[in-house]
């Protein structure tokens, strides 16, 4: 019986691309924070995600309210001087930003007054200033485990008090 190459290269096609679907992130990843001897887990706000299957490629998009409007909602941490994040599928890099307390609530300022401030092998300094800030952090990813074509950001939010607790 003589088999046609075609379905021969279908078949092996679909076999390594079913192998390479089972390395894939397919759930957008939760940031660790560690502060003080202190870790705590925050979940992904806005974020946009993407990774292959045989049938395709699946799109995640995830929407979220403004970090100044959701301030109630999100994790929140005494004052520290260092944070250390990490994810486990670490990103090619992070972005961030903040604003202090008071602008919370205030949805004239969602993109203004907000201060840039960098991430350093996943450390952040925190600002040594009178009023607690809300971070939003965002982690982007080119490529997922070094599979190019999976991509996708993340945005993270948290609040630093003032005071020690």
């Amino acid at each position: 019986m003589r088999v046609n190459k075609n379905i021969i290269f279908v078949i092996i096609a679909l076999l390594v691309c079913s192998c390479n679907t089972n390395r894939q992130i397919k759930n957008i990843p939760e940031m660790a924070i560690e502060y003080e001897h202190n870790i705590e887990y925050v979940k992904p706000g806005a974020a946009k995600w993407s990774y292959s299957t045989i049938l395709g490629i699946i799109h995640i998009l995830q929407d979220s309210m403004h970090p100044l409007e959701y301030s109630n909602a999100v994790l929140k941490i005494e004052k520290t001087d260092k944070i250390k994040i990490s994810i486990l599928y670490a990103p090619d890099y992070y972005t961030a930003r903040y604003w202090t307390e008071n602008y919370i609530g205030d949805t004239e300022t969602n993109e203004q007054y907000f201060q840039t401030i960098d991430v350093n092998n996943g450390i952040i300094i925190v600002p040594n200033e009178e009023a607690g800030k809300i971070f939003e952090v965002t982690a982007i990813w080119e490529s997922v485990n070094g599979i190019k074509g999976i991509q996708g950001y993340a945005k993270y939010v948290f609040y630093v008090s003032n005071n020690s607790s």
